[in-house]
């Protein structure tokens, strides 16, 4: 176990500073003055914020923000007024910057008048009322708030954490500059400072998480499943996640199709598996591209959660009940060209990205008037309560691999093929298979909207769909195969439907 130290101040009595995980039954999240991360200075970090409260919000961990209402004299006016909406940071809205928190109704907003969020407040009590034992302290570099909300959680009885992901800077010496200063706040008898670092890995395997938090759903999922197969993976610490931002979870601002298309959010995941900062890496099949890199092998295919699109709408029914002139919001070309081929009266909002939380956000803001997501992420998030109607496969034909989940190792790896090896679906990977073979005939550009489904029908078989588009939904082609539900015939039926299509085609349909 890697360890951080430094010599104590002669002013302080001894103190430690060690690297270990908190538990999540016993934690408790605490953001301390959450608009400081909306300064210039910060916003750099605010992506480690959000990593850190999506993994604490997956591990059942409660969070706890601060507002920080008391002035003093350096104080700006900004400090009495966050989160009511009419405060402007930056040149951008507070109300737009907090709806990038996520919060969600079970967050608890303690309001202080002290530096420490303890003080002339409720929140030991409702820390208490939890069976909290341990809180983890974030906040801009080492402000004096955090750091006496930290000490008052210490000389209370509480274990005390700090996220090294989210707090202090990305300048590397201040950053262990700010941790040493941390640590010389405390003067009350042996402290010990555990850093928490949610990149930071112990143990034997380690699973990438991206981060977003279906990305997140997905990792810990399967890092569960590890655990409950393998008795030696369900010590403390011999599974961790892993966090990587992808080329895809940044760029925000331009349709996918504009930044690349393919392998947006697997390059740098396999660059690290490759590499080995990580030992398993968990994808969504429908990112993954039709080759994989080498030095790796996917060898597991979980269990496939339903593979249909939910329908969300605040003023309608369905996507016939929208009214003309409606604008549905979605990054997918392939929702788009099915959507407008059915329902041409309608617009679409093509650059509708971000995560499941922000479309809905946008949604309830009036942004469109109704949008489409993939239902395997709604329910992985337990977010259905959200969904207005279910579209079947004929209405609307899914991705390839829509809904499955793909496992990743080195492919000189052989300890962690075993692992992953035995929480294959056999099923799942084969119908995956089928459709992949399909996709990759193809080879459709990344402006190209291409569906494919493989399933078994009542009676073992193997029924495949296919569909290619025209963007604008003008022109669709679509063709079925049914075959043995086995990987030579399933390959074939893949490959020959893409032949076919390509066929019916014609030269320029797939150019970019």
């Amino acid at each position: 176990m890697a360890m951080a130290s430094a010599s104590p101040s002669p002013s302080h009595r001894k103190y430690e500073i060690r690297k270990r995980n908190p538990d999540p039954k016993t934690s408790a999240l605490l953001v301390i003055d959450v608009q400081n991360y909306f300064s210039s200075m910060a916003r750099a970090i605010l992506p480690n914020l959000l990593s850190t409260i999506h993994i604490c919000r997956r591990a059942s961990i409660p969070v706890f923000f601060t507002r920080h209402c008391h002035k003093s004299p350096d104080d700006h006016g900004m400090l009495e007024e966050w989160w009511n909406g009419d405060l402007i940071i930056d040149g951008t809205p507070e109300a737009e910057l907090m709806g990038e928190m996520d919060r969600t109704p079970g967050d608890v907003v303690i309001e202080k008048n002290t530096y420490s969020a303890f003080r002339n407040t409720r929140l030991e009590e409702l820390l208490r009322e939890r069976l909290v034992e341990e809180v983890i302290v974030t906040g801009v570099m080492t402000n004096l708030c955090c750091e006496t909300t930290a000490r008052d959680a210490f000389v209370r009885g509480f274990r005390v954490f700090f996220s090294t992901d989210a707090t202090a800077t990305s300048d590397k010496e201040l950053h262990e500059a700010t941790l040493k200063n941390m640590a010389y706040g405390f003067s009350a008898g042996i402290f010990v400072v555990c850093l928490v670092s949610w990149s930071w890995t112990v143990g034997e395997d380690r699973v990438y998480g991206r981060d977003s938090p279906l990305a997140l759903a997905q990792a810990y999922e399967t890092r569960d499943k590890l655990m409950a197969s393998h008795s030696e993976l369900a010590e403390e610490g011999a599974v961790q996640i892993v966090i990587i931002k992808t080329t895809g979870d940044k760029i925000l601002s331009q349709p996918l199709a504009d930044i690349g298309g393919k392998g947006l959010f697997t390059k740098e995941i396999d660059e690290a598996l490759i590499n080995g900062d990580i030992d398993i890496a968990v994808h969504s099949m429908k990112d993954v591209p039709t080759y994989l890199p080498e030095k790796t092998i996917l060898p597991c295919n979980l269990q496939r959660e339903d593979v249909r699109d939910a329908f969300i709408s605040l003023s309608s029914a369905s996507l016939a009940e929208l009214p003309a002139g409606s604008t549905v919001g979605t990054a997918s070309l392939r929702r788009k060209s099915q959507l407008l081929h059915k329902y041409p009266s309608l617009n679409v909002l093509e650059n509708f990205r971000g995560n499941v939380q922000t479309r809905l956000r946008k949604l309830n803001e009036g942004v469109v008037q109704a949008t489409l997501l993939a239902l395997a992420g709604l329910k992985r998030l337990n977010m259905t309560e959200n969904v207005t109607s279910i579209l079947s496969t004929d209405e609307m034909l899914p991705a390839v691999a829509q809904g499955a989940i793909g496992i990743a190792c080195r492919s000189n790896d052989d300890k962690m093929a075993g692992y992953i090896a035995s929480l294959n679906h056999e099923e799942t990977r084969l119908a995956v298979v089928c459709e992949r073979a399909f996709l990759e005939t193809l080879d459709g550009s990344c402006r190209t909207p291409i569906a494919g489904y493989a399933y078994k029908d009542k009676g073992g078989s193997c029924i495949f769909k296919g569909l290619v588009a025209s963007p604008d939904g003008t022109r669709v082609l679509e063709t079925s195969r049914k075959g043995l539900y086995a990987q030579d015939d399933m390959l074939i039926m893949g490959r020959d439907a893409g032949k076919e299509l390509l066929s019916r085609a014609g030269p320029g349909f797939f150019g970019c």
